[in-house]
């Protein structure tokens, strides 16, 4: 009988890592772009391919085919590239349209840098009535006019 010695390694990764040929532009610090390759990507994070430096430790943005702009960490350097972690979980759903032809989300423009599950139900949100809301918001005014005169009183008392 063999007996065979395994070990056993824990990984941080959250998902599946799927293989991919995707064109994407970094930005560091610098904000200069840079093309890459991206050429893994999972839930949690993706490796990117360039001759490029890029330090270890940097955030960065990622503009990604298919899917848009990605904040993440880099987090290892590889011989071909590097590691880096997203700062926010890529649904799995969205993953299958990494690499797609369609174009990829303005990094000078002030959308929020997280990618969204479209098909994410919304929230349902319950409001005050407004006539609630309106009696709240000058009760609070009242409050903080009491607060002011008794502490003018205070002061002038001393």
């Amino acid at each position: 009988m063999v007996e065979i010695a395994a070990r056993v390694y824990r990984t941080r990764r959250a998902g599946e890592r799927y293989d991919t040929e995707a064109r994407s532009t970094l930005r560091g610090a610098s904000q200069v772009p840079l093309d890459v390759l991206l050429d893994q990507i999972s839930p949690s994070g993706c490796h990117i391919v360039t001759a490029e430096d890029v330090a270890v430790g940097e955030w960065i943005s990622l503009g990604i085919a298919g899917l848009g702009r990605v904040e993440a960490l880099v987090v290892r350097s590889t011989r071909t590239g590097y590691g880096c972690a997203f700062i926010s979980h890529v649904p799995p759903s969205l993953l299958a349209r990494v690499g797609e032809d369609t174009p990829v989300v303005a990094l000078s423009d002030d959308r929020p840098s997280q990618v969204a599950d479209p098909d994410a139900a919304v929230p349902a949100v319950d409001k005050l009535p407004l006539r609630t809301r309106f009696l709240l918001i000058m009760g609070f005014c009242a409050l903080a006019w009491v607060a002011i005169v008794a502490s003018v009183a205070l002061i002038v008392a001393i």
